[in-house]
């Protein structure tokens, strides 16, 4: 992906080129949202032979055993995703495998796209919002919301990423 255009077909393409770094990702994080612990549970009438209820044997109780059963913990995830819009964003950034120069707002691009993909992948709520200043007035784009991350299309609206006007961002 050389980043000098951007629309439906060029989305695809990024995401088609990092599917195996999204696919990755989308498992690691399946693995940190549900953890397991275990437990035991006892006054049981099989399992394992529960050595403090042996004293139970002497009321002719059969519940002398214990269980360890399965808890799945779930985690709730929401990620935000702020994508600086500056001036600064015009400068190029060099491939040192391809040596290929693009802008960095282009890279910005890219990297937002991946990790929205990833979000939505793993069904977890998010949102991207771009930021740049003019004078005195930072504006704050919202190109994906909570309310449509899910969408189909919702990714290609981060054709929106771009490099603003002032550089006040250093």
């Amino acid at each position: 992906y050389d980043g000098s255009k951007f629309d439906s077909k060029e989305y695809g393409e990024v995401v088609n080129v990092h599917k195996s770094i999204i696919k990755k990702a989308v498992k690691e994080i399946e693995k940190v949202k549900v953890s397991v612990s275990k437990k035991d549970v006892r006054n049981r009438r099989k399992g394992r032979l529960d050595v403090r209820d042996l004293t139970k044997i002497r009321t002719k109780s059969e519940n002398i055993y214990k269980d360890s059963i399965k808890i799945l913990d779930s985690v709730d995830l929401e990620i935000g995703i702020l994508v600086d819009n500056s001036g600064s964003n015009y400068s190029g950034v060099t491939n040192p495998k391809t040596g290929k120069t693009i802008p960095r707002y282009k890279v910005n691009q890219q990297i937002a796209i991946v990790v929205h993909e990833i979000a939505k992948a793993a069904k977890i709520p998010h949102f991207v919002w771009g930021f740049e200043e003019v004078g005195r007035t930072t504006i704050i784009d919202s190109m994906v919301d909570f309310s449509d991350c899910f969408d189909k299309n919702a990714g290609e609206k981060l054709r929106g990423i771009k490099a603003g006007n002032d550089n006040r961002d250093g």
